[in-house]
């Protein structure tokens, strides 16, 4: 058997100021669908119980109230990454209905528990371990009829019913809206999961199903004996103290305590003995720092960028005076070979020979001067 969380659906989930029959009106309040996602993540199944006396009055009728319910799923599935409700169960009865077949105090309308129970039947659920949230005092007695621990969300106004007494029971907490009861019972879960959920928050991570699981994965840190004040211990099954957040006036009769500031006590400062008056002695000599050896291929990489930028400061000039060198030689050897075709008489062998030797010579020059000035 699993536990669950009922949810009231009007101005719990979502915003409605009267009967609302048409799935186009389905507003969610904000939060909420990231809250069901939380819910999903802590491993409860999440069930919408909602009294519905329109249908009884004739304003709408069921297939209106499913339709919204339908309207309802898809979009707290499309607002959060994880987030669903498990089921729907609405009462259409109501004692002063208008429709004959629908007037009467069905044992399904809250605050009657019916609703609670036959969804713990049809899902197998564990009431015991299960909650109620809603707006209204009809919601909490449900819930406490049924078994479940209750959670009473809204403003002022709901709140302030509680003093009237009426419905006979007297919620476990109180919070502001879904979210927080959410946290309530996040905490009243697993102690240390809500500290967790709230550093997420304050990280702009939202609350969904896949963080909420890694939290609950997570073994609870082992605590010494003797460690002070470091656990929280979960509340006995009895009836709970309501929650009220830090900065919320204190109850009527109770007078608002002033904090209380406790100095730090400074540690005794020790009494350092006197020193011996001794000769002042120069300090020794600082080791002079090693070099550590470069690590393998350092040596090659630093002899590498040195012959770069050796390269970088000096071809340009040599490479520029080693140009001039070959041009003027690679000149000698064309004068040399137009003197081999115009200078030498007709049968004049050698004279042509010496020419043509002196400009292959020249020639040669020029192309080692080219290699030299290529290979440096």
């Amino acid at each position: 058997m699993r536990p669950a969380v009922f949810l009231d659906r009007d101005n719990t989930i979502i915003h409605n100021d009267g009967d609302l029959g048409d799935p186009d009106g389905v507003r969610l309040i904000q939060g909420a669908a990231s809250a069901i996602a939380s819910l999903c993540g802590l491993g409860y199944k999440v069930v919408v119980v909602t009294n519905q006396g329109g249908v009884a009055r004739g304003k709408y009728k069921e297939a209106d109230v499913e339709a919204v319910n339908q309207r309802l799923d898809q979009e707290v599935r499309k607002a959060a990454n994880g987030a669903r409700i498990d089921a729907f169960y609405f009462c259409p009865f109501h004692p002063e209905g208008n429709l004959k077949q629908y007037r009467k105090d069905h044992p399904e309308r809250k605050p009657h528990p019916g609703m609670l129970q036959r969804a713990a039947r049809e899902l197998k659920l564990d009431l015991g371990q299960s909650w109620m949230v809603g707006d209204q005092l009809r919601d909490i007695q449900a819930g406490a009829a049924a078994g479940t621990r209750t959670v009473l969300v809204g403003d002022a106004s709901s709140a302030g019913e509680l003093d009237e007494r009426e419905a006979g029971a007297e919620p476990d907490f109180v919070a502001a809206n879904l979210t927080e009861a959410v946290r309530v019972i996040a905490q009243q879960r697993k102690p240390d999961a809500v500290e967790q959920i709230e550093r997420a928050e304050q990280g702009g991570k939202r609350w969904d199903a896949a963080a909420i699981a890694r939290i609950q994965r997570q073994p609870a840190r082992p605590r010494e004996e003797g460690e002070e004040g470091a656990a929280r211990r979960e509340p006995p099954r009895g009836r709970a103290e309501q929650f009220r957040p830090w900065n919320a006036p204190p109850p009527e009769g109770e007078e608002e305590r002033p904090p209380v500031l406790r100095r730090k006590p400074r540690p005794a400062e020790e009494a350092k003995p006197a020193e011996a008056p001794t000769e002042k002695t120069p300090p020794p000599p600082a080791e002079a720092p090693t070099l550590e050896e470069p690590p393998p291929g350092a040596e090659r990489t630093l002899r590498l960028i040195l012959q770069e930028l050796r390269q970088q400061r000096n071809g340009p000039g040599d490479f520029n005076a080693l140009s001039l060198g070959a041009i003027v030689l690679q000149l000698l050897a064309l004068i040399c070979l137009g003197g081999a075709l115009v200078m030498p008489e007709p049968g004049d062998l050698d004279l042509l020979l010496k020419w043509l030797g002196a400009a292959v010579i020249v020639q040669l020059a020029t192309l080692a001067l080219l290699l030299f000035a290529r290979a440096r």
